[in-house]
């Protein structure tokens, strides 16, 4: 084999014989190709090895003679392959070349591939045929990778602190004095204090030791044993970060929040009594098992009824305030069945509202309280201050010089190396995988981590892989596929990956078969259990009697399943620590939202997540929990996530996000690390009355998580692992496009404007038959028992209502069209306008629609009725396509390019992200 540049386990190569060859485990295995699959595979070996011959020269300082006569060759393939077989994307050509691992290499060769149309689909659609079509990457014409030498010398200090972060991924001491040609204790006598600190054994720069909790760094000065000025100095720069304390006016102290010590409450009580207590009155609070527990017994009758009823006394209803739960009263009917009592709900509601206003009072008028919560408050949430990064401390040697990262993405690079861990909080158009890709190459090239594993949704894998090595064309790395982490093949596939590339791109789907440590789980439940022998030896040494059967019950709920693990005989597959992976990145992390939870304060809260959360996301959670376990004694969490939506359904999400990637040092720190001290904290529970979803045409109190409070604290505990860019300011890093016009100049924003500044509404005036129809619906949810429809509820009422919005034949199809509705012909007159005015540029449209899709069993089809109807109106139909028609990855992305291109100009969707 003489041409094997770049060759890896499983790639091919062609032998001296001409036959191709395999490597395997390291030796060269002959295969049985021939015909066509041969010949495509001589081509693709050849252009591989001219690709990576050409990309090591590059990296070196060989002459720039033999380095053109490289790129020539490679031209010269390339043009002599594509001539004979079609480009490298042509499917023909991906049938034998994604055999090799190193099909991706080949296929950052090529850019905006098209496939055009064939004949075959022209004939069928009408159309004219299109060619097939790409560009040659920058590597065919220019250099696009530069040497870089680590640098031997420095001017000054701050060079030398730029050059030890690009070459070991910190503050290298002996290093930075090697540049400076200075002793390590000069280097230190003269930076200490001013541009580098020592936090915890570790040397870091000044913007560095200014994040994180700096009320913890500042008390630690008192035991580091610095003399005056150097303490001094310290003490200095963590002012700098140190956060203002919040005055008691701007704290939000909501009844029953975990923080507030529990003889706040008490003293409450106390006072509402107003002295009216005698021996037998006991006063008890105290909180266990994240819940408060009350002791309240012989209150005075005038505070029990004046702040309650009989049938809801004060000490009752206070109980249930407290912990955040709703103050409906069930009682049973006639017919033995459980509903709302309405007055006594009512009268709950109302006296909700005075013993909350009692509470706002007592904190008014009590100086003591309010500097004893302020002092609290401030110690606990009022602490941190994020990383400030900048933007020119990642120099990305390895990197397509032809390819410049922008301000925001190389400050996000900057922090993921730096910090170990980020959720990547920026929108669509940021840029979000070229930063991905350079925080995964920057950790493995500095040697702080040795595998990232990339995850992408499935549909996305080969263009996230494309775009990976178009910025680092040199890089060897593996591309899972869906089909190699299947059952008979996953042990041989993650034996590979054990020992392949130190980058793996891998499909979400597949992502689940790579098992977290095998005893992450136990130590989740042990952790769980000594907290719930903690609470109940806090009950033991109060002294005061209360009721401790749910957390017995939680805890024995635990032990049982921790039998269960013990008595797990199962293989074990390779686990995360077993295959060497230390980073986890994932793309798309909004799927990740969805974890599970345990709370007694959100039964029946609306506007939560589902508690029993997703296996997925739960999956997610323990894998992450087995990186902080490995990866405890150093370079960071090793935890990336990336997603334009991290709060987008409920508030918990904030929680949610932050149990991935800071549970210890924030959640834990604080004392917020249960989602109910969360919620107590930064979270409003509130009841109000609803129109009652049962039909009975009555309101009934709800109870809905509502909105944040104290928010400036959680904004700063978000900031510490979350680096965000609004769309507002992504145009301020994006440059501006310029149009000259004779002598004028016009610039406008990189990302166009919305026309009008917001979303056109265009009211649709109904038909008769709609409008009889909503009125049905009105009368049906007034009263369900009278209702014709079978098993009728709020939630089918709602579902009629959608459809008949947009086409009353989704419920009966035989109705006749002019008087089903009208928006789907002036979706049409709209559509076909826009088409219309749009023809010299090929303007492209997207309408989302969630109903009537296209189907095989009779029932109408408002997609393929609004095609019919924009064909009507001279849409070409060869231009019109439903997206649900393209299911596989391959045909997914020949629609994104025929859309890029206008071939296919209209498409309908539904708002399912996954097309």
């Amino acid at each position: 084999m003489s041409e094997t540049a770049g060759a890896k386990n499983g790639s091919f190569a062609v032998g001296s014989d001409k036959e191709i060859y395999q490597l395997q485990a390291d030796s060269w295995v002959s295969t049985d190709f021939s015909g066509k699959a041969k010949e495509r595979l001589t081509g693709l070996c050849g252009l591989r090895h001219s690709l990576m011959s050409l990309l090591n020269a590059e990296q070196t300082n060989i002459d720039e003679t033999l380095m053109e006569e490289i790129r020539k060759q490679l031209n010269e393939r390339y043009d002599l392959f594509t001539t004979k077989y079609g480009f490298i994307s042509d499917s023909a050509n991906q049938r034998v070349c994604k055999l090799d691992p190193t099909n991706y290499n080949l296929l950052s060769l090529e850019r905006d591939y098209s496939a055009g149309v064939t004949p075959t689909q022209a004939k069928k659609l009408g159309v004219s045929a299109v060619k097939p079509s790409c560009g040659k990457a920058e590597i065919f014409t220019q250099r696009v990778m530069i040497p870089w030498v680590a640098p031997k010398s420095a001017e000054n200090i701050q060079d030398a602190l730029l050059a030890s972060l690009n070459v070991h991924g910190r503050v290298d001491l002996n290093y930075c004095a090697e540049l400076l040609g200075t002793p390590v204790n000069s280097l230190v006598a003269q930076s200490e204090g001013e541009l580098i600190f020592n936090d915890h054994g570790n040397w870091v720069t000044k913007n560095v030791f200014q994040s994180g909790d700096i009320k913890t760094k500042v008390s630690q000065l008192e035991t580091c044993g610095y003399t005056d000025q150097l303490k001094s100095q310290y003490q200095s720069a963590l002012n700098e970060a140190l956060p203002l304390d919040v005055q008691f006016e701007d704290i939000q102290v909501g009844l029953g929040a975990a923080w507030v010590p529990a003889s706040v409450y008490e003293e409450f009580i106390n006072t509402l009594c107003d002295g009216k207590i005698n021996s037998y009155t006991k006063i008890e609070i105290m909180y266990l098992n994240n819940e408060w527990h009350l002791n309240l017994s012989c209150l005075p009758h005038s505070l029990e009824t004046s702040l309650g009823d009989n049938n809801y006394p004060f000490s009752k209803l206070i109980k249930r305030l407290m912990n955040g739960r709703g103050t409906e009263v069930l009682v049973t009917d006639p017919n033995g069945k459980r509903v709302i009592d309405k007055e006594s709900s009512l009268n709950n509601e109302l006296n909700s509202g005075l013993i909350a206003s009692e509470w706002d009072n007592f904190l008014e008028n009590n100086i003591n309280v309010q500097n004893q919560l302020c002092q609290i408050f401030n110690e606990k949430f009022n602490r941190y201050s994020p990383l400030k990064a900048l933007d020119n401390m990642m120099l990305l040697p390895d990197s397509n010089q032809s390819i410049q990262l922008r301000e925001h993405q190389l400050k996000a690079v900057y922090r993921g190396v730096t910090e170990g861990r980020l959720l990547l909080n920026h929108v669509v158009g940021a840029g979000k995988s070229y930063t991905i890709a350079a925080i995964a190459h920057e950790l493995v090239r500095l040697g702080l981590k040795k595998r990232c594993v990339i995850v992408v949704p499935n549909h996305l894998t080969s263009q996230f892989a494309g775009q990976y090595l178009t910025l680092y064309p040199a890089d060897q790395i593996t591309v899972l596929s869906p089909d190699e982490l299947s059952p008979k093949v996953r042990q041989a596939s993650l034996l590979r990956l054990k020992t392949g590339s130190s980058i793996v791109i891998c499909p979400e789907s597949s992502f689940a078969s790579i098992s977290p440590d095998c005893d992450v789980e136990k130590s989740v439940i042990e952790s769980e259990i000594c907290k719930l022998d903690q609470a109940l030896s806090d009950v033991d040494q109060s002294g005061k009697r209360f009721t401790v059967k749910n957390i017995e019950n939680r805890k024995a709920n635990l032990e049982s399943r921790l039998l269960e693990l013990a008595n797990d005989h199962r293989k074990k597959e390779l686990s995360i620590s077993d295959l060497g992976i230390d980073a986890l990145f994932c793309d798309e992390a909004h799927s990740l939202k969805n974890l599970a939870y345990d709370s007694t304060r959100l039964t029946n809260v609306k506007g939560t997540n589902t508690p029993t959360g997703s296996k997925r996301a739960f999956d997610w959670y323990l894998k992450v929990k087995s990186l902080r376990a490995s990866n405890s004694k150093g370079n960071g969490l090793g935890v990336y996530l990336s997603t334009g939506t991290p709060i987008a359904n409920s508030l918990l999400e904030v929680f949610t996000f932050s149990r991935y990637l800071a549970e210890d040092e924030v959640l834990e720190n604080s004392g917020i690390n249960h989602i109910d001290t969360w919620v107590s904290a930064f979270a409003d529970i509130k009841s109000d009355f609803e129109i009652s979803a049962t039909g009975s045409g009555t309101f009934k109190p709800v109870t809905r998580l509502r909105a944040f409070k104290n928010l400036s604290q959680l904004k700063s505990q978000w900031s510490l692992f979350t680096d965000s860019v609004t769309a507002k300011e992504l145009l301020g890093y994006l440059p501006k496009l310029e149009k000259v016009d004779g002598n004028t100049t016009q610039y406008f924003d990189a990302i166009p404007r919305i026309t009008g500044g917001k979303a056109q509404q265009i009211i649709v005036e109904p038909t008769e038959l709609q409008l009889d129809f909503a009125k049905s619906l009105v009368e049906r949810a007034s009263n369900f028992k009278s209702s014709k429809v079978a098993n009728d509820n709020m939630l089918l009422v709602m579902n009629h209502a959608r459809k008949s919005s947009i086409d009353m034949r989704l419920l009966n199809p035989n109705l006749p069209p002019e008087v089903s509705g009208n928006k789907i012909p002036a979706t049409a007159k709209v559509v076909a306008k826009k088409y219309h005015e749009t023809t010299s540029i090929r303007g492209t449209q997207i309408i989302f629609l969630d109903l009537g899709v296209e189907n095989k069993d009779g029932r109408h089809s408002v997609y393929s009725d609004l095609k019919k109807q924009l064909r009507s109106l001279g849409v070409q139909e060869s231009e019109i396509a439903f997206a649900q028609s393209y299911k596989t990855p391959i045909a997914k992305s020949e629609l994104y390019s025929k859309l890029n291109q206008g071939i296919i100009r209209v498409v309908i969707a539904s708002t399912n992200p996954s097309w």
